[in-house]
């Protein structure tokens, strides 16, 4: 089935990305990470506060200027924080929820535990899942990353202020400056651009005040443009899902999901799940006839993909709130050992290619060489550079045993050895049961919008497994001759016949909660109900 690949691909790409966590909050040798960014802003902040100690009675100085902004932010605020307290404290308040503790002043320490406390209050924001339970590390990433994802908004003036002070930080100091750009491209490609409305915080001159400005910002997906360009600002109607919103833009060209240029990993995942519900514009189609209860399978298919697929970039995603010498019978079944769905195969495979080169540019080889995937019990013991060309070269050579078995022509593009690719795909789908990441859970519940009207969550789940028939036919039978072991032709009769299996699907759907769970709680409820009836049940109540 392909919703084994699937699998195997969940539980890589997760592993991927907690590693890719790990390297970027640390940093190596080499590298700086975010803790040194952070860090580095931090004794910028407490500079500018000696600077400004020091120079209180200079009010024309550039210092005295931001003295004035202070005293004016204190004002608008009706108390005596001003816009460096603030800054300093959700820095502050960054650093402590990553694990890094720093020396501050009582003031910074109170603002500090404010901003922490209405943060971690907030559980649609706050609340670790998917792989950030693995590790307390994780957990601590997801945290401080989403703490940083707040939107300051430039008409309001306090806000602007804010902006405007850990913006100008950011932009005198080179090497911070530097990292903070390299990071977000970095995140721009390994998750997807920053929405359109958008800014980080060295886009600041000129203020553009309809944007919204993050320390880190988030990334769009198209099912969060989709529903923030149809219900951004109007009731979300009764019976609405998005995924068969976006299904159906999808279907109709509205919504292409052909990566561009600035497109990240995201987009080459999603784009990887389109033959799924755009089955006749693919080329396997001229060569595969789908009847229409497989078809809707695969429509049920793409559901569940993407919400895994949306779960292991959850941090990072934007979460608005919106078949002789007597005439034998010769019995000829149709010869498919994985599923058709080539384009996806190649689409995956390119997708981990796309990925591979990003981190090898980003980290180099010796690093990824020397990093180890994460998975809910520990480390693997392949390095994740083996790993990431094993996971290109498995998609590819699936796409190949495909192509060859329903006649479709070949990409021509270069996967290395083609023979490898393709025997690593025999290897894998005979052994596909010893595969360890098979066999990890996968039930989840992913959020996607906030229904401001209902005060609910709108979520994606994936409530486990089923299996489900499967009969592959002939639509029209091909010609064929019989020859002995001289080549001569023999008179037989050639029945051409159905081919029955069973494939293996994951349940999903589309539902309001009144809280987000994390894998545990939520498979814990699997367990108590069991049916997906029951479960959305008890989720909606």
């Amino acid at each position: 089935s392909a919703s084994l690949f699937i699998a195997k691909a969940k539980q890589f790409d997760d592993g991927l990305m907690a590693a890719v966590e790990y390297l970027y909050q640390q940093g190596t040798d080499d590298f700086r990470g975010k803790q040194w960014l952070l860090q580095r802003i931090a004794d910028a902040l407490q500079q500018t506060a000696q600077d400004e100690e020091l120079a209180e009675e200079s009010a024309n100085s550039e210092q005295g200027v931001l003295q004035q902004l202070s005293e004016r932010l204190e004002e608008i605020l009706g108390n005596n924080q001003g816009p460096l307290t603030y800054c300093r404290g959700l820095i502050a308040a960054a650093m402590g929820l990553g694990g890094q503790e720093i020396s501050q002043p009582y003031a910074v320490r109170s603002e500090a535990r404010k901003i922490k406390a209405k943060f971690l209050n907030n559980r649609l924001r706050s609340k670790p899942i998917g792989f950030y339970t693995w590790t307390k590390e994780l957990t601590q990433i997801f945290q401080q990353d989403r703490l940083l994802q707040k939107a300051f908004k430039p008409k309001i003036e306090a806000e602007k202020a804010v902006i405007t002070l850990l913006g100008n930080q950011l932009s005198s100091d080179t090497a911070a400056k530097s990292f903070y750009n390299e990071y977000l491209a970095f995140v721009q490609k390994l998750t997807n651009p920053f929405p359109p409305d958008y800014r980080d915080l060295t886009q600041i001159y000129p203020t553009q005040l309809d944007k919204q400005y993050c320390f880190f910002p988030p990334s769009q997906a198209h099912e969060t443009e989709l529903v923030k360009r149809l219900y951004g600002n109007r009731p979300i109607p009764e019976g609405f899902s998005l995924v068969d919103a976006l299904i159906k833009r999808i279907q109709e060209g509205e919504i292409d999901l052909k990566p561009g240029d600035d497109s990240g990993w995201y987009d080459y995942q999603v784009y990887a799940l389109e033959p799924l519900v755009k089955f006749e514009s693919m080329p396997e189609a001229e060569k595969i006839d789908i009847g229409d209860s497989y078809k809707q399978e695969l429509i049920d298919l793409f559901k569940a993909s993407i919400a895994l697929t949306r779960e292991t970039h959850v941090k990072q995603l934007e979460f608005p709130l919106c078949g002789m010498a007597y005439s034998p019978t010769i019995h000829i079944y149709p010869e498919l050992s994985i599923e058709p769905i080539a384009s996806y195969f190649l689409r995956r495979a390119e997708s981990y290619r796309f990925v591979r080169k990003l981190l090898e540019s980003t980290f180099g080889n010796s690093v990824l060489g020397d990093t180890y995937r994460l998975t809910p019990s520990g480390n693997v013991t392949k390095p994740l550079l083996d790993e990431l060309k094993e996971m290109e070269s498995l998609f590819h050579g699936a796409y190949q045993i495909i192509s060859e078995e329903i006649g479709l022509e070949q990409s021509h593009q270069s996967f290395g050895n083609e023979e490898t690719d393709r025997q690593l795909a025999k290897k894998w789908t005979s052994q596909v049961i010893d595969d360890p990441d098979i066999g990890i859970d996968n039930r989840m519940m992913v959020p996607v919008f906030y229904d401001i009207q209902r005060k609910k969550t709108k979520v994606w789940i994936v409530m486990g497994y089923a299996v489900k028939p499967l009969e592959i036919s002939y639509k029209q039978p091909p010609e064929g001759e019989v020859l002995d072991a001289k080549g001569n032709k023999v008179d037989a009769k050639l029945e051409f016949e159905s081919l029955k299996r069973s494939l293996i699907y994951p349940v999903s759907a589309e539902i309001y909660v009144d809280k987000i769970l994390d894998r545990d709680e939520f498979r814990s409820l699997c367990d108590k109900h069991k049916t997906r009836s029951a479960i959305i049940s008890a989720l909606s109540n």
